[in-house]
């Protein structure tokens, strides 16, 4: 209620609901279309459309193709411009489609039929045939739809089918994932021209074609364990997949053996001369060019080992000093029998780090082991994804089904790299985690392994779990890579270090806040919300409900009631905490978070602004 420029807020008691709570995730998210692979095999029709821009409903079309398989061959090509109208074409587009402007090509394009004579078309070349296209359901059928609403077809889309089959690729776009020779040779076949290349609708229809029958081929070439559970997860592929498993079944075999064996020392001493001689003879072999920057920091950091002492490095921008931590680290190591940390900032410093010590290692100039240890929740839990596969194989719908896949499919690649098994940070920002939303971050959230529910010791089913996997490697490796923030507020936990050589020190400070800090956001409370409230199979007490069990107060649709007046009063309380922020002079506008620092006891600090937060966060 408002009155005088206040606000006063209600308690709110929730009446019970007897009927299905609706699912309250507002986020748009797109359909899966993973199941509907075996109807289209026999025959279909990829298309792919090259456009003005990406903003659906106000860039245009510029060219639509669309290629007819048969029993896998392609039979039949279908390829066209299509007017933009007055929209303009911008610089990049006409490099990418060879459109030099007022060429003959730009005319052509600018008197080419309009979208609508295309898409009849199209409509005839399809006849009743399913189509394709590679992140078709993300953008191209979309894309037309935003211009043309009777443009009623959703493709099977290739994406999805490349998460199952090829699931540890570090980019999913058809150009990387295509043989660009292979799909020259057969677009020559079915249009006769071979000059195209990627970014012309045609040929990324060929190339779309060739992917879609090479990942058929790849999940039919699957060991039969890995086959047999995603048919579990997905049966309406098992006629290509075969007998499915059960859930016990997917869990079995992915951890794998400590592989890691402790290396003696070497007779050889270490000394600061010896490691500046041995990194030059390492670069003139790997065929890289000594930099006389990075060569001093070699030496810099080879005192400090050989001291040891205490020092610290500035080192600009193209120094290469990832190298020149980790060559030092490996050499002290195995000369010295002790176990250097490497710390960083960033996963992809870490990458980075790794991929050096991986080239020194392959080099065979010193033999060593090294171990990436990440926090635990990181990785998976082989009993928390024993137990939700058993529930999304029994109650869940096609999508969750295809996360659940897509992370197993995921796992399954990486688990003889010991530095990768089990991780699931990978997957928390790609395009599956971007395409179904709630739906896949929850997925993540059901099979993280976590503090405070897995514990420090062996996994009471399975004997080992993935984080003391790693440990275990740990244990025996020369150098391990870690964070910063693991370093610092896990030390009990990691194997004792003899050096510690940290890598980008100067967000030492950050790090140990973030590492400190206990955060909430809205984002994670309305998931929360959403694993008690959701109508499939992610909602737990629909799902009780649906089950028959009953409590005493509060009953399932009284708890019902309680977890959607929660999800109204997240809201009422992020609002009024919004308008707390203002009132204290904090600018809400700019992209950036805010930072509010509090000094002391909120209702001593700001005692009249902060009463009516106070009485939305205690009724929340």
């Amino acid at each position: 209620l408002v009155g005088h420029g206040k606000w006063q807020l209600k308690g709110y008691e929730p009446e019970p609901l007897e009927e299905p709570v609706p699912d309250l995730d507002d986020e748009a998210i797109l359909p899966c279309t993973i199941h509907r692979l075996l109807d289209v095999l026999p025959a279909y029709v990829v298309f792919d459309i090259e456009t003005t821009g990406t903003h659906k409903g106000e860039d245009r079309v510029l060219q639509f193709a669309a290629l007819k398989v048969v029993n896998g061959q392609p039979i039949e090509a279908m390829n066209t411009w299509v007017s933009p109208g007055s929209r303009e074409i911008p610089f990049a587009v006409r490099q990418l489609l060879d459109i030099p402007a007022d060429s003959d090509r730009e005319h052509q394009v600018r008197s080419a039929p309009e979208l609508r004579a295309v898409l009849s078309q199209f409509q005839a070349f399809v006849g009743d045939l399913p189509t394709v296209a590679h992140n078709g359901t993300s953008f191209d059928a979309p894309f037309v739809q935003a211009l043309m609403p009777d443009f009623n077809y959703q493709p099977f889309d290739t994406l999805e089918l490349c998460a199952l089959a090829i699931p540890d690729q570090d980019s999913f776009s058809l150009e990387a994932l295509s043989d660009e020779d292979a799909t020259r040779e057969c677009l020559a076949s079915v249009a006769g021209d071979s000059d195209l290349s990627f970014h012309n609708a045609l040929f990324d229809c060929v190339a779309t074609h060739l992917l879609l029958q090479s990942c058929v081929a790849k999940l039919a070439e699957m060991e039969s364990a890995t086959r047999a559970s995603l048919s579990f997860l997905l049966p309406e592929l098992a006629d290509l997949l075969g007998e499915p498993t059960d859930a016990e079944g997917l869990v079995s075999g992915l951890l794998p053996p400590v592989t890691s064996t402790p290396v003696s020392p070497s007779s050889t001493e270490f000394s600061p001369e010896g490691t500046e001689i041995a990194f030059r003879d390492f670069v003139g072999k790997s065929g890289r060019a000594i930099r006389p920057g990075q060569l001093a920091m070699v030496r810099y950091v080879a005192d400090a080992l050989f001291a040891p002492s205490f020092k610290m490095i500035e080192s600009p921008t193209g120094t290469g000093k990832s190298l020149a931590l980790a060559f030092p680290a490996a050499l002290y190591s195995t000369r010295t029998g002790a176990k250097v940390g490497i710390t960083t900032r960033t996963k992809n410093l870490q990458n980075q780090l790794l991929g050096d010590l991986e080239a020194i290692k392959s080099s065979g100039e010193i033999d060593f082991s090294y171990q990436l240890i990440r926090g635990r929740e990181n990785y998976a839990c082989l009993t928390a994804l024993r137990d939700y596969a058993a529930i999304v194989a029994a109650e869940g719908n096609v999508m969750s089904r295809f996360c659940l896949a897509a992370i197993y499919s995921r796992l399954c690649a990486s688990s003889n790299d010991p530095n990768q098994c089990g991780v699931l940070t990978s997957l928390e920002e790609g395009w599956l985690a971007h395409r179904f939303g709630t739906v896949f971050r929850i997925t993540l959230g059901r099979i993280r392994s976590r503090l405070g529910v897995c514990g420090d010791g062996p996994c009471r089913d399975y004997g080992g779990c993935f984080p003391g996997y790693v440990m275990r490697q740990a244990m025996s490796a020369n150098v391990l890579v870690l964070n910063h923030s693991l370093w610092l507020m896990a030390t009990a936990r990691l194997p004792e270090m003899q050096a510690i050589l940290v890598d980008e020190a100067h967000n030492l400070e950050d790090a140990a806040t973030e590492a400190a800090t206990c955060e909430a956001s809205r984002d994670t409370l309305r998931d929360l919300m959403l694993e008690l409230l959701s109508t499939d199979d992610r909602g737990l007490l629909p799902r009780l409900r649906a089950a028959g069990v009953t409590t005493a107060q509060p009953t399932i649709p009284q708890m019902l009631g309680l977890a959607r007046a929660t999800r109204q009063q997240l809201d009422v309380f992020g609002g009024e905490l919004e308008r707390f922020l203002s009132r204290c002079g904090v600018d809400l506008r700019g992209e950036y978070p805010v930072l509010f620092r509090v000094k002391t006891d909120l209702r001593r600090q700001e005692p009249a602004r902060w009463k009516i937060v106070g009485d939305a966060l205690q009724q929340l």
